[in-house]
Protein backbone atom coordinates (compact mmCIF):
# COMPACT_ATOMS: atom_id res chain seq x y z
CA UNK A 1 0.00 0.00 0.00
CA UNK A 2 1.12 3.13 -0.90
CA UNK A 3 1.24 6.02 1.83
CA UNK A 4 1.45 9.48 2.52
CA UNK A 5 3.58 10.81 5.29
CA UNK A 6 2.56 13.92 6.81
CA UNK A 7 4.71 16.35 9.25
CA UNK A 8 2.46 18.55 11.50
CA UNK A 9 4.05 21.05 13.88
CA UNK A 10 2.09 23.62 15.62
CA UNK A 11 2.87 25.88 18.83
CA UNK A 12 0.76 26.59 22.00
CA UNK A 13 1.32 28.59 25.17
CA UNK A 14 5.13 29.15 23.57
CA UNK A 15 5.50 25.22 23.53
CA UNK A 16 6.32 23.10 20.32
CA UNK A 17 4.16 20.24 19.10
CA UNK A 18 5.37 17.60 16.28
CA UNK A 19 3.14 14.79 15.10
CA UNK A 20 3.36 12.37 11.98
CA UNK A 21 0.96 10.76 10.32
CA UNK A 22 0.80 8.01 7.53
CA UNK A 23 -2.02 8.39 5.32
CA UNK A 24 -2.83 5.75 2.46
CA UNK A 25 -2.53 7.30 -0.96
CA UNK A 26 -5.39 5.96 -1.90
CA UNK A 27 -7.59 7.83 0.61
CA UNK A 28 -6.91 11.34 -0.51
CA UNK A 29 -7.31 10.51 -4.30
CA UNK A 30 -10.90 9.33 -3.25
CA UNK A 31 -11.17 12.01 -1.64
CA UNK A 32 -10.26 14.09 -4.82
CA UNK A 33 -12.59 12.55 -6.54
CA UNK A 34 -15.87 13.23 -4.11
CA UNK A 35 -18.79 16.23 -4.79
CA UNK A 36 -16.66 19.83 -3.91
CA UNK A 37 -18.64 22.21 -6.08
CA UNK A 38 -20.77 23.35 -3.40
CA UNK A 39 -19.96 27.10 -3.03
CA UNK A 40 -22.92 28.28 -1.02
CA UNK A 41 -21.76 28.25 2.82
CA UNK A 42 -24.77 27.62 4.02
CA UNK A 43 -24.86 24.38 2.79
CA UNK A 44 -20.57 23.53 3.82
CA UNK A 45 -21.88 21.00 6.55
CA UNK A 46 -22.15 18.76 3.69
CA UNK A 47 -18.28 18.23 4.09
CA UNK A 48 -18.48 17.00 7.58
CA UNK A 49 -21.80 15.35 7.45
CA UNK A 50 -20.31 13.20 4.24
CA UNK A 51 -16.60 12.95 5.63
CA UNK A 52 -15.92 8.87 4.26
CA UNK A 53 -13.24 8.38 6.82
CA UNK A 54 -15.26 9.38 9.83
CA UNK A 55 -13.49 7.00 11.86
CA UNK A 56 -9.85 7.50 11.14
CA UNK A 57 -10.18 10.86 11.08
CA UNK A 58 -11.95 10.79 15.07
CA UNK A 59 -8.84 8.87 15.94
CA UNK A 60 -6.50 11.10 14.21
CA UNK A 61 -8.00 14.06 16.36
CA UNK A 62 -7.63 12.07 19.54
CA UNK A 63 -3.98 11.72 19.02
CA UNK A 64 -3.35 15.30 18.31
CA UNK A 65 -5.26 15.69 21.63
CA UNK A 66 -2.54 13.15 23.73
CA UNK A 67 0.12 15.31 21.57
CA UNK A 68 -0.98 17.85 23.80
CA UNK A 69 -1.98 16.13 27.18
CA UNK A 70 1.99 15.01 27.35
CA UNK A 71 3.22 18.82 27.82
CA UNK A 72 0.32 20.60 29.28
CA UNK A 73 -2.36 20.50 31.49
CA UNK A 74 -5.80 20.30 28.95
CA UNK A 75 -8.50 18.96 31.06
CA UNK A 76 -10.48 22.60 30.82
CA UNK A 77 -12.45 22.02 27.91
CA UNK A 78 -12.13 25.25 26.92
CA UNK A 79 -7.97 25.06 26.76
CA UNK A 80 -7.79 21.93 24.95
CA UNK A 81 -10.67 23.62 22.08
CA UNK A 82 -7.90 26.21 22.07
CA UNK A 83 -5.03 23.57 21.97
CA UNK A 84 -7.15 22.18 18.85
CA UNK A 85 -7.25 25.80 17.66
CA UNK A 86 -4.17 26.43 17.47
CA UNK A 87 -3.30 22.92 15.38
CA UNK A 88 -5.54 23.67 12.56
CA UNK A 89 -4.31 27.32 12.52
CA UNK A 90 -0.34 25.55 11.90
CA UNK A 91 -1.66 24.37 8.79
CA UNK A 92 -0.70 26.02 5.61
CA UNK A 93 -2.43 28.69 4.60
CA UNK A 94 -3.12 28.01 0.63
CA UNK A 95 -5.13 30.14 -1.51
CA UNK A 96 -8.19 28.85 -3.47
CA UNK A 97 -9.81 30.83 -5.87
CA UNK A 98 -11.91 28.02 -7.27
CA UNK A 99 -13.49 27.91 -3.68
CA UNK A 100 -13.27 23.72 -3.35
CA UNK A 101 -13.80 23.15 -0.18
CA UNK A 102 -12.32 20.22 1.46
CA UNK A 103 -13.54 17.71 3.83
CA UNK A 104 -11.91 17.57 6.83
CA UNK A 105 -9.70 14.33 6.43
CA UNK A 106 -8.65 15.57 3.22
CA UNK A 107 -7.30 18.71 4.68
CA UNK A 108 -5.34 16.97 7.35
CA UNK A 109 -3.74 15.13 4.68
CA UNK A 110 -2.74 17.85 2.47
CA UNK A 111 -1.96 19.29 5.95
CA UNK A 112 -3.19 22.95 4.10
CA UNK A 113 -6.03 24.90 2.48
CA UNK A 114 -7.66 28.01 2.71
CA UNK A 115 -10.29 29.80 5.08
CA UNK A 116 -13.44 27.78 4.70
CA UNK A 117 -11.13 24.75 4.40
CA UNK A 118 -9.72 25.59 8.01
CA UNK A 119 -13.40 26.56 9.44
CA UNK A 120 -14.59 23.04 8.14
CA UNK A 121 -11.59 21.29 9.64
CA UNK A 122 -12.16 23.36 12.67
CA UNK A 123 -16.09 22.81 12.93
CA UNK A 124 -15.59 19.17 12.78
CA UNK A 125 -13.09 18.94 15.36
CA UNK A 126 -15.32 21.24 17.62
CA UNK A 127 -18.30 18.54 17.30
CA UNK A 128 -15.80 15.97 17.66
CA UNK A 129 -15.09 17.33 21.14
CA UNK A 130 -18.91 18.50 22.05
CA UNK A 131 -18.88 21.85 21.32
CA UNK A 132 -22.08 23.51 19.24
CA UNK A 133 -20.34 25.81 16.55
CA UNK A 134 -21.72 27.80 13.35
CA UNK A 135 -19.76 29.04 10.38
CA UNK A 136 -18.48 32.90 10.19
CA UNK A 137 -18.77 33.96 6.98
CA UNK A 138 -18.31 37.16 5.65
CA UNK A 139 -17.69 38.80 2.11
CA UNK A 140 -14.50 37.48 1.09
CA UNK A 141 -13.48 34.95 4.45
CA UNK A 142 -14.67 32.56 6.59
CA UNK A 143 -14.20 31.36 9.75
CA UNK A 144 -15.94 29.88 12.64
CA UNK A 145 -17.85 30.64 16.01
CA UNK A 146 -17.76 28.55 18.91
CA UNK A 147 -21.21 28.32 20.41
CA UNK A 148 -21.02 28.81 24.26
CA UNK A 149 -23.14 30.68 27.09
CA UNK A 150 -21.96 34.05 28.81
CA UNK A 151 -18.67 33.09 30.54
CA UNK A 152 -17.19 30.39 29.27
CA UNK A 153 -15.49 32.59 26.83
CA UNK A 154 -14.21 35.94 26.46
CA UNK A 155 -14.08 38.78 24.08
CA UNK A 156 -16.10 39.27 20.64
CA UNK A 157 -18.80 36.92 19.67
CA UNK A 158 -21.78 37.42 17.39
CA UNK A 159 -25.03 36.60 17.96
CA UNK A 160 -27.88 34.78 16.38
CA UNK A 161 -31.27 33.12 17.50
CA UNK A 162 -30.05 33.96 20.92
CA UNK A 163 -26.82 31.93 20.67
CA UNK A 164 -23.43 33.57 21.12
CA UNK A 165 -20.53 32.48 18.85
CA UNK A 166 -17.45 33.19 20.24
CA UNK A 167 -15.13 34.10 16.81
CA UNK A 168 -12.04 31.26 16.32
CA UNK A 169 -10.22 32.48 13.63
CA UNK A 170 -8.77 29.59 12.23
CA UNK A 171 -6.09 30.88 9.73
CA UNK A 172 -4.96 33.45 12.85
CA UNK A 173 -1.83 31.86 14.43
CA UNK A 174 -1.42 32.72 17.56
CA UNK A 175 -5.33 34.28 18.65
CA UNK A 176 -7.63 32.37 21.01
CA UNK A 177 -10.85 32.13 20.82
CA UNK A 178 -12.78 35.15 21.37
CA UNK A 179 -9.74 37.44 20.06
CA UNK A 180 -11.43 39.34 17.20
CA UNK A 181 -9.21 42.67 15.28
CA UNK A 182 -12.47 43.65 13.87
CA UNK A 183 -10.62 42.88 10.17
CA UNK A 184 -13.81 41.93 8.52
CA UNK A 185 -16.82 44.02 9.86
CA UNK A 186 -19.46 43.10 12.89
CA UNK A 187 -22.02 41.99 10.56
CA UNK A 188 -21.50 38.04 9.37
CA UNK A 189 -23.63 35.28 8.23
CA UNK A 190 -23.84 32.46 10.51
CA UNK A 191 -24.56 29.18 9.20
CA UNK A 192 -25.22 26.64 12.83
CA UNK A 193 -23.24 23.53 12.26
CA UNK A 194 -25.34 20.25 13.38
CA UNK A 195 -23.56 17.90 15.43
CA UNK A 196 -22.43 15.01 12.75
CA UNK A 197 -19.46 13.08 15.21
CA UNK A 198 -19.76 11.31 18.58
Amino acid sequence: MSLIVTEYEWYYRARKFEFKKEWPTEWLEHLKSLRHEIRDPSQWDYFIANEPYKEAFIDFIADIQDVGLKKLDLEDPREMLNFMLAFVQHLEYVPDPLEYPKYPTEMVIDAGGDCEDSAILMGAIATILGWGCGLIIWTDHADLGIAAKPGEFEGTYFEKRKIRYYYAHCNGRGMSIGEYNGKYGNNPQIFHLNHYYP
